[in-house]
């Protein structure tokens, strides 16, 4: 996460802010409420997230605030893992 905030004058002043993550985890396959041998699936998302506000103070009964913000959540499709069962029943 990075945040910046900047002070332009004594009324006026604005913030950036930017937050990356990267989310991997692994849960139980279990479509239909069955479970398949211990099969899971691996699940990545990269989330992004973003604003921007500038605040103006014009006088001490009117002031303007603008935000902007931006939101992206990515996904990508599931990976079924699957254990390798052969070598436990030779």
């Amino acid at each position: 996460m990075f945040r910046l905030d900047y002070r332009v004058s004594d009324a006026t002043s604005l913030f950036f802010r930017v937050n990356i993550d990267q989310a991997d985890y692994v849960l139980p396959y279990s479509p239909s409420s069955g479970q398949y041998l211990n099969e899971q699936e691996e699940l990545t998302s990269d989330p992004v997230n973003s604003a921007i506000s500038l605040t103006h103070v014009f006088s001490p009964t009117l002031v303007n605030d603008f935000k902007f913000g931006f939101n992206r959540g990515t996904a990508t499709p599931p990976t079924l893992i699957r254990p390798d069962l052969s070598t436990r029943f030779r």
